[in-house]
């Protein structure tokens, strides 16, 4: 089965795609990627922001913000906990039926085991208890300033960075954002940062 980083290697060599320097960890080729008016590919979130902050540091992304290192390693933490919950719930709930096939045998490689069995052995309170902490972190990290955002009442990278989580856990249904929110200690301050930079989202 070609996977999206062959398919894109093979299309570049077939097309005019511009060339894009590969990760060099796994995968090879990710997403978001852009392209920038000085003809500079990006892949990936973080790389991306340092980008346009050299590019256009004003308005400013604040990447240089002390909480940033923290809300990454509590996004990491936390994503990790609840892989149990969200990958088999991904086809479920988000996919297209082209791309089932795929996403299966490859997270059923990754994880080692079908997902059926992963939901079933290390998914639902066990997953949420070990990713109760990240999300309780992430409500100290916002009561540490007057709010409603990380760094007070300015817009900055890091609150993207957990909203893409809180924006996540929604798309995957209701009641896992409930489950979510039940498990931050403190619902309200994570809805406001949401609504807070909605204008950022839409």
């Amino acid at each position: 089965m070609s996977t999206p980083s062959t398919i894109l290697s093979e299309n570049r060599r077939s097309s005019n795609i511009p060339r894009v320097a590969a990760n060099t960890g796994t995968p090879a080729y990710s997403i978001p990627t852009i392209a920038s008016p000085d003809g500079i590919y990006t892949m990936d979130s973080r790389n991306i922001v340092d980008h346009i902050e050299r590019q256009a540091p004003l308005p400013s992304l604040h990447s240089d913000s002390v909480y940033l290192e923290k809300v990454e390693r509590i996004w990491s933490q936390y994503m990790k906990a609840i892989k149990p919950i969200f990958i088999p719930l991904v086809p479920e709930r988000i996919l297209n039926t082209e791309s089932l096939d795929y996403w299966y045998t490859s997270r059923a490689a990754m994880v080692g085991m079908s997902l059926g069995q992963l939901e079933r052995e290390k998914g639902g309170v066990r997953a949420w208890n070990e990713a109760e902490p990240a999300l309780r972190e992430g409500t100290a990290f916002l009561k540490e300033n007057e709010g409603p955002l990380f760094i007070g009442k300015t817009v900055s990278y890091v609150d993207l960075v957990w909203v893409s989580i809180l924006l996540f856990n929604e798309k995957l249904g209701l009641d896992v954002f409930q489950e979510a929110m039940e498990r931050t200690g403190d619902s309200q301050v994570h809805l406001k940062l949401m609504k807070a930079v909605q204008p950022w989202y839409g």
